[in-house]
């Protein structure tokens, strides 16, 4: 080999040598993890919001102190939020009502129901004619939160005292009944809502 090839050699071990040791002096990468706030946190809240209306025991801040320390021992992410309560029932032949819960982040739950008088029937209860109102009732869950925007759930209804006719068309439309001496009757939906029908 000729000395300018020689040199050649050496130039370019050189320049191999000096990219070698820059490319290993570069900044490591140091990848970054974003704590995701999805749609197992939105359902949660939304669990914590029912569970709340359906309870008698419990506030609502105590439930969310739960859900915060059973979201650290498993490393779940978890935000604190905000919150604002609020029941309203307006009485009357055609009443409705709302158990309403809705977070700092766009998370909500929502309970609603309205009634609409039918008019009186006679029913033969335990060998008892009894003057019974009847009743077209409309109930509904709606959850809303970002990931999926609002969800609608026509949940099932039960009468604890065994003596009220409940039938269901679909789509959270109910034909009840109940006796005409009560002036308000309480129905139990399938989460433990208690649903208020009141004059």
């Amino acid at each position: 080999m000729n000395r300018k090839g020689q040199i050649l050699l050496l130039a370019i071990i050189f320049l191999a040598s000096v990219l070698l040791y820059s490319t290993s002096r570069l900044k490591k990468p140091s990848p970054n993890f974003l704590e995701y706030n999805g749609e197992l946190q939105s359902a949660e809240l939304i669990h914590i919001a029912r569970l709340y209306w359906s309870s008698e025991n419990s506030t609502i801040d105590r439930l969310l102190t739960i859900l915060y320390s059973l979201s650290n021992e498993n490393k779940v992410s978890m935000p604190i939020v905000s919150y604002k309560c609020n029941f309203t029932l307006v009485p009357g032949q055609r009443g409705y009502a709302w158990y309403y819960t809705v977070y700092n982040n766009s998370v909500s739950f929502r309970a609603y129901w309205s009634w609409e008088f039918k008019g009186f029937y006679i029913k033969n209860l335990y060998g008892e004619k009894l003057l019974y109102k009847s009743y077209l009732l409309i109930y509904y869950h709606n959850y809303t939160a970002p990931q999926w925007d609002s969800m609608i759930i026509y949940p099932s209804l039960d009468d604890d005292m065994r003596i009220a006719d409940l039938t269901y068309f679909g789509e959270g439309i109910w034909s009840i009944g109940f006796p005409a001496r009560y002036t308000e009757y309480i129905f139990v939906d399938e989460y433990g809502l208690k649903v208020v029908v009141k004059e």
